[in-house]
């Protein structure tokens, strides 16, 4: 089947998982995932986006080379899905140097966003937490925000934030 109609009708893990396999095996269909993922129809972004999430999971290697794609994708969609996916995506990755920066920030914005969901929190979290080793300015911020939200937070937010404080003290910033 073709990987458009794939996409566009794909409802089950099941097929979020074939989709992901086909776009391992093929650069061109990555590609064209990532391309879906930048799409305005929500039969295209979503699934796509889902599927790319599962890609980073089994092979983060091949995501790199579409990051800072996605991150602007990240950056100006609106759809909770997508952005959900797509951070998922950044938390599965070693962070490019050269966006370590607007990652982050990113990352922050999503920490301070009262509108922002617990998933999207989450893996801004884990991803902050995997630039404490190549950049600290984000930290200070960080754990402002962390220590902000602790009190109300979801158990799923409070493992990430815990988990983040105790790599700060591991690495003794």
């Amino acid at each position: 089947m073709e990987l458009k109609n794939l996409v566009k009708n794909a409802k089950s893990k099941k097929t979020m998982l074939q989709i992901a396999e086909r776009a391992i095996e093929s650069p061109s269909e990555l590609l064209e995932l990532v391309n879906y993922s930048n799409s305005k129809d929500g039969a295209y972004f979503y699934s796509a986006s889902w599927a790319l999430s599962l890609v980073s999971d089994s092979n983060k290697e091949l995501i790199l080379p579409h990051i800072a794609s996605l991150l602007q994708t990240i950056q100006s969609c609106q759809h909770l899905g997508l952005k959900r996916n797509l951070m998922k995506v950044l938390q599965n990755i070693e962070i490019p140097k050269n966006l370590v920066f607007e990652i982050g920030d990113t990352c922050l914005g999503f920490l301070k966003d009262h509108q922002a969901t617990i998933a999207v929190k989450a893996y801004a979290v884990t991803t902050l937490e995997h630039l404490l080793t190549i950049e600290t300015c984000f930290h200070e911020e960080t754990l402002f925000e962390l220590e902000k939200q602790m009190i109300h937070a979801t158990p799923a937010f409070k493992s990430r934030a815990v988990r983040y404080l105790k790599k700060t003290k591991r690495l003794r910033i």
